[in-house]
């Protein structure tokens, strides 16, 4: 019965299992070991399918920019400036495309363990300052208050590559979501740096609706989105359903000296 449900079981089906047998021998330790390595191809699967389709979501929207400029730029005659004026647009999409495609393959380059990480001396503080000053300034026409706490040094032993675009995430997130229109029109985004009990401490606040709680437990599920129906606009953010909270905090925790 084993043997024929094992056979039985395909990519379409990974959510079935095998049944427990009633005794404790060699049977019952061999299906409970099939039964576990199903789970984990189903989750595997699960996270291919959700990669599959939040790449697409992401490739999707550059690409009908661009065929919307074409085709309107073409409906009619038009002078160089127009014309030069579509270009510079489809220019722009050209590049969001090839940000998305050089993070999809950093992705599968880190999968396939063929990107090492340096271990050196890094200044967290000096990090967060450079990419608060580098996303500083008005977002999108809104009014945007970021700035950092950082009221000592703080060093931690780390990939100052990898460090950076860890907080630039947070940050950009933030600021994608800082605010309300109703109730929050002014938006506020603080990233602060300490350490705490010999560990250095990051967080990046801000006045958004906030995570809902039964969301926290998969932010750190790749390409998870809090709004499977991405509600907000093109942000392609991760956040959308109210909160009882009024402020919304990330933190990363790391080994400091």
């Amino acid at each position: 019965e084993v043997t024929r449900l094992a056979r039985e079981i395909g990519a379409g089906s990974l959510n079935r299992r095998l049944p427990a047998p009633r005794t404790q021998d060699e049977i019952g330790g061999l299906v409970t070991t099939l039964n576990q390595m199903i789970a984990r191809l189903e989750a595997a699967f699960e996270a291919m399918r959700r990669f599959t389709a939040d790449a697409s979501h992401e490739l999707r929207g550059p690409l009908t920019t661009m065929r919307s400029a074409i085709d309107v730029t073409l409906s009619q005659p038009r002078e160089a400036d127009e014309y030069r004026q579509a270009l510079l647009s489809v220019g722009q999409d050209v590049d969001r495309l090839q940000a998305i495609t050089a993070d999809l393959l950093v992705l599968a380059r880190a999968d396939a363990g063929r990107s090492p990480l340096e271990n050196a001396p890094v200044r967290l503080d000096v990090v967060a300052s450079e990419v608060v000053e580098m996303l500083g300034g008005p977002t999108e026409g809104r009014q945007v208050d970021l700035h950092v706490v950082a009221p000592a040094a703080v060093t931690v032993s780390g990939d100052e590559r990898w460090l950076r675009q860890l907080v630039f995430n947070l940050v950009h997130n933030a600021l994608k979501f800082a605010g309300d229109e109703a109730r929050h029109p002014h938006a506020e985004v603080v990233v602060r740096v300490n350490s705490e009990r010999g560990h250095a401490v990051l967080s990046v606040s801000d006045n958004g609706p906030g995570i809902p709680e039964d969301k926290i437990s998969h932010i750190f599920e790749r390409f998870y989105r809090a709004d499977s129906a991405r509600t907000r606009g093109d942000h392609g953010g991760r956040i959308a359903q109210p909160c009882t909270t009024t402020r919304r905090t990330a933190k990363c925790c790391c080994g400091s000296r």
